[in-house]
């Protein structure tokens, strides 16, 4: 039976900036300071809260803030932050580079003229850079849910960032079912050319075709002798409209379109015959994935494969 550590993982944004200033010398200063004394927080300093500094939090004082405040924005990060504990980790980013820490103690209000609330880590562990992430916890925090103050991280991502601080748990172990909850939307589109190349020998990639306004594909590879071309498009927790392509004719041009999706498909036929769309098992892409060196070199430090 795996271990199930009673800890939770935070993601914070430690930029108690306005959006115009997030990228000024002040806003490189602050999270330096952060850095080098070990602590995070969350913004919208009032000086009337001053008379609370050092406080640990409790609902009593929130509640006094919420009222003075008066935004939902700042209610939601502060109860979040209300919801952390000693023991649990935080992951942040700091001037670029991603670290993470053991939360050292509930948080309180803050002194510091940035600050409502705060709280320390032991020690930062220094992650890297977003390429050196391991690909589903960039995924993860690649969401829009990860954009904001605060947010819970839960599943494998949580995991591995325990992982990354010592704290112990049995290695997760992945198979055909749940391996794409082991990799981001980005890689997962790497994958797929993997799996679109051992299909279609003859065809290459045409980097061109990655562009954020073609509609319903992630990608084109073409034939440069017969000129046809196959497409794909693939979602690690978003369902795919199978009718979307059926129904489409301007999808009638590609020889085959290949579609994945972790979360499932809706408006799917029984049956696919005399048609281009392919729909790719899980157990087809998981083989793939663990011929894949680059991929299962970097998924198995941090799982099991079945």
């Amino acid at each position: 039976m795996n271990k199930t550590p009673k800890v939770r993982v935070w993601w914070v944004q430690c930029k108690p900036f306005n959006e115009s200033e997030r990228k000024s010398e002040q806003a490189t200063e602050f999270q330096n300071e952060c850095l080098q004394g070990n602590f995070f927080g969350m913004g919208w300093k009032w000086t009337e809260f001053n008379e609370y500094s050092g406080s640990e939090f409790n609902q009593e004082i929130a509640s006094v803030f919420k009222n003075k405040v008066q935004n939902k924005t700042f209610t939601a990060a502060q109860n979040k932050y209300g919801s952390m504990n000693s023991g649990d980790v935080v992951f942040t980013r700091l001037n670029g580079i991603y670290y993470a820490g053991i939360i050292s103690f509930k948080p309180k209000v803050s002194e510091h003229e940035r600050l409502t609330w705060y709280s320390k880590v032991n020690n930062w562990i220094k992650i890297g850079s977003s390429e050196e992430l391991p690909p589903h916890v960039r995924g993860k925090i690649s969401s829009k849910v990860y954009q904001g103050t605060v947010a819970l991280i839960d599943g494998l991502s949580a995991l591995t960032l325990m992982s990354m601080v010592d704290i112990d748990y049995d290695k997760p172990i992945i198979n055909s079912e749940n391996f794409h909850l082991s990799i981001g939307d980005e890689d997962l589109e790497d994958l797929m050319a993997h799996f679109m190349s051992n299909k279609n020998k003859e065809y290459i990639f045409l980097p061109s075709s990655c562009k954020k306004n073609t509609p319903g594909i992630e990608y084109i590879m073409y034939d440069p002798t017969s000129e046809k071309t196959i497409a794909c498009q693939t979602k690690v927790n978003r369902r795919i409209d199978v009718g979307y392509y059926l129904s489409n004719e301007a999808y009638n041009a590609y020889k085959t379109i290949y579609l994945f999706s972790g979360a499932g498909y809706i408006n799917k036929p029984s049956e696919l015959k005399n048609v281009n769309v392919y729909i790719v098992s899980p157990e087809e892409l998981f083989e793939v994935l663990k011929s894949n060196m680059r991929f299962y070199n970097i998924i198995k430090k941090f799982f099991d494969f079945n």
